[in-house]
């Protein structure tokens, strides 16, 4: 089977160029911070109806030992499960999480450990592992990893009995795909049920005042599940009580100006989307992302199980804004509908 490797979101021009080229599986990436390189829903689909085959690769932009770590996996194992649910990917399928370096022999227990860490945090999903010869070997011997996705970079030419995936190498493909050559060399590794975005559903709640604090409750509810982990009380406490003390600001929150806008708001960001998100956390506006900004946001993420970088990407503006803030604009009466 012809296949490749696409670190790029592949529009339908690349798809239909990948269909000529007679090119019969992709491998896209599931990442927290980069929207071209993260697969989403839509994208998917295409893939899927131009009969592509696709499998999902987890991998963030940190290579090195000291990125492995037991805490660091369970947030990856979090992070990747609500990526690949948005994005379609059917349950029982595997989730190929990377380790893009040359891992040495005194870097192997910090390997195992956050693959130990994802495999008990992971939900609905496989447990795979994409990385060298030795890699592939280590935690098949463990028993941390169920797929394998080897690749021939630091791998001395050798190639495990275990691999699923053989990555050959970075190819000559074009701007648009960026794709490495890949072998498919045992089955089981492909989004093989039909398309269905997991964690879309769809509700409009309308309450009044008095039964705001069961909606809200209700709404986490939805949401944390879709997610893939339990609402806490706690969680839920801290919630409410951020709500009714941001409850009376006034936000004039457009569905326009509540749409991600294409770009990491971080430190020395400026505009109108840091004003949004300084309403949202309940600190003085003054549309500039400093210090108390990155603190209130980092507090938000902890709360919401995402990694606290303070960075707003896509994930933390649908899951925290989206949410939050529209409930904040409408202390007395609301209408939230989310996909």
């Amino acid at each position: 089977m012809t296949a490749i490797d696409s670190p790029h979101r592949l529009v339908q021009a690349a798809i239909n160029q990948l269909k000529q080229e007679k090119i019969e599986a992709v491998g896209r990436y599931l990442h927290p911070h980069n929207p071209d390189k993260a697969l989403g829903a839509a994208e998917s689909l295409a893939i899927r109806k131009a009969g592509l085959k696709l499998f999902s690769i987890w991998q963030t932009d940190a290579a090195g030992h000291t990125y492995f770590t037991e805490e660091q996996g369970g947030k990856d194992a979090q992070n990747a499960v609500r990526l690949a649910a948005e994005a379609g990917q059917p349950p029982g399928s595997p989730i190929f999480f990377r380790v893009d370096y040359d891992a040495l022999p005194a870097d192997h227990a910090a390997v195992i450990s956050y693959f130990s860490s994802v495999r008990r945090m992971i939900r609905d999903y496989a447990v795979g592992v994409s990385g060298s010869y030795d890699i592939i070997e280590l935690l098949a011997s463990a028993g941390q990893a169920d797929f394998f996705y080897q690749t021939s970079a630091w791998s001395s030419g050798k190639l495990s009995q275990k691999t699923h995936i053989y990555l050959l190498g970075r190819g000559t493909g074009t701007a648009e795909t960026g794709n490495g050559s890949v072998r498919i060399l045992r089955p089981g590794v492909f989004w093989d049920s039909p398309f269905k975005s997991q964690p879309t559903p769809k509700k409009d709640y309308r309450r009044s005042s008095e039964n705001k604090a069961s909606a809200i409750s209700e709404l986490m509810e939805t949401i944390y599940r879709a997610a893939g982990y339990p609402l806490s009380q706690a969680d839920l406490h801290s919630t409410l009580q951020t709500i009714e003390q941001n409850g009376h600001q006034n936000s004039a929150f457009s569905s326009r100006s509540r749409r991600y806008p294409g770009r990491l708001i971080r430190l020395g960001s400026k505009g109108r989307p840091v004003r949004y998100i300084q309403e949202a956390v309940g600190i003085p506006v003054d549309g500039v992302y400093g210090p108390k900004t990155k603190a209130a946001v980092e507090s938000y993420q902890r709360r919401c199980r995402l990694y606290p970088d303070g960075i707003v990407g896509p994930i933390t503006w649908r899951l925290l804004l989206k949410v939050l803030l529209f409930l904040y604009s409408l202390p007395y009466t609301f209408v939230f509908s989310y996909d």
